[in-house]
């Protein structure tokens, strides 16, 4: 069904109020940007209505049964409170994420986050996730919000189809992890660290990361089979997060 909105005011757009302000959204979130919107027309989840510029709306093919809601990109802007250039951003109810347990036992290889608060690190790794075959990602309780608006947009809409679970208990459901046969692969740039050129393959295994800022907490390394950093020049002390974990699971993905 398409709807012609004229003004930002229209309680039919509600939803896309102000959405740099991550406070004002509640049962939901937005998926913003042509490919993390037509990759969510791929899923199950539930779209509360999609938003688009009247000079775009053509190049989009709604699911049946989606409200469609259409307005010029200066009544779109005045909408969302900044330049939106892609035009177009979908409203979609929130669901749960995966339990922990239930992400291990069909999977082989998985990233493992502790810390990670940039919204933008968790979307690239995320994307890399769904690039690359990873078999889901666990997060711990510290970590960002997967659903928040920036997260989505640049992990391409990755995080609609890559299983996340959060853990409840950290670093205990690392044992979870052992218990289920993978092997805990903790990355470091640590010179005492194995290089990574020189590991072997593993059946199963859960690639590990830090936050920029202060790593992997000294648990979470305990908790590891082994340290593994990745060589490079004396010019950096340390790659990117999203960056290293690329690397990583590259090496590490099932061949």
């Amino acid at each position: 069904m398409r709807t012609v909105i004229s003004d930002p005011d229209d309680p039919r757009v509600a939803d896309y109020r102000h959405l740099a302000d991550p406070t004002r959204r509640a049962g939901f979130f937005i998926v913003e940007g042509w490919g993390a919107v037509v990759r969510l027309f791929r899923t199950d989840f539930a779209i509360r209505s999609v938003l688009v510029a009247a000079d775009k709306v053509d190049r989009l093919n709604v699911p049946a049964g989606v409200s469609l809601l259409v307005a010029t990109q200066e009544v779109v802007e005045a909408t969302v409170g900044f330049q939106l250039h892609r035009g177009v951003v979908a409203a979609v109810d929130n669901r749960p994420l995966v339990e922990v347990e239930n992400l291990l036992g069909p999977s082989q290889t998985l990233v493992v986050l502790e810390g990670l608060n940039d919204h933008e690190n968790l979307g690239a790794i995320l994307r890399t996730v769904a690039a690359l075959g990873i078999d889901g990602a666990v997060l711990d309780p510290t970590c960002a919000d997967p659903f928040y608006r920036r997260c989505v947009r640049v992990s391409m809409g990755a995080v609609l189809t890559v299983p996340i679970a959060r853990s409840s208990y950290w670093p205990e459901d690392l044992g979870l992890l052992r218990e289920h046969g993978f092997k805990i692969v903790a990355m470091t740039p640590d010179s005492d660290a194995i290089d990574i050129r020189g590991t072997e393959q593993f059946s199963k295994v859960a690639v590990m990361l830090g936050s920029e800022a202060t790593g992997l907490s000294f648990d979470a390394m305990a908790a590891a089979d082994l340290r593994v950093r990745i060589p490079q020049s004396s010019a950096m002390d340390s790659l990117n997060v999203g960056h290293a974990a690329a690397i990583a699971l590259h090496h590490f993905a099932p061949r």
